[in-house]
């Protein structure tokens, strides 16, 4: 197979993986309006938003330095590149979703004046805790150039998060 015909069928897998996920938030979006009501639905946005500047400052900044140090070492220290990527954004994740879970109700009191949405929170840490090493295992799965599993991957990340955004 030339680099060409590689190069297309690597970046429509994984273009295709990134549609899906795309396509499956956009298709749930109704159904999370009418099943939490314009509030509730409004609480979770703001959840979700904060969750997503954490995601941005931890694991998706990891994972690219993974990757970029991964391409500058050499021999048997690329494994260890990748075993120290992955447990450093395993551990990050794991400490942010404990505090955060601990502190969901005080949370949920100073920033909504209700603690009664406490359980939203837990289940937005506990996104937090799956979805940087989920990133982490693509970023290797990309690294060793396994688009299919890569897609796989990301498919099943889809829906565990669409999961948990469901059960809040």
């Amino acid at each position: 197979m030339g680099l060409t015909t590689s190069t297309f069928k690597q970046a429509a897998v994984y273009g295709s993986a990134a549609a899906l996920g795309r396509l499956g938030g956009f298709i749930m979006l109704p159904i999370y309006a009418h099943a939490f009501g314009t509030t509730g639905y409004g609480v979770i946005g703001m959840i979700n938003l904060g969750l997503e500047f954490v995601l941005s400052l931890l694991g998706r900044g990891l994972n690219a330095a993974m990757l970029r140090v991964y391409h500058e070492e050499d021999g048997l220290r690329k494994n260890t590149v990748i075993t120290t990527g992955v447990t450093l954004v395993a551990g990050g994740s794991f400490g942010l979703a404990a505090l955060g879970s601990a502190c969901s109700v005080p949370l949920s009191q100073v920033l909504l004046g209700d603690g009664s949405s406490y359980p939203l929170f837990c289940l937005a840490f506990a996104a937090l805790f799956l979805e940087p090493p989920g990133g982490a295992t693509s970023s290797v799965l990309e690294i060793r150039q396994q688009s299919s599993l890569f897609a796989v991957v990301n498919v099943v990340r889809l829906v565990i998060s669409l999961s948990l955004k469901r059960l809040t």
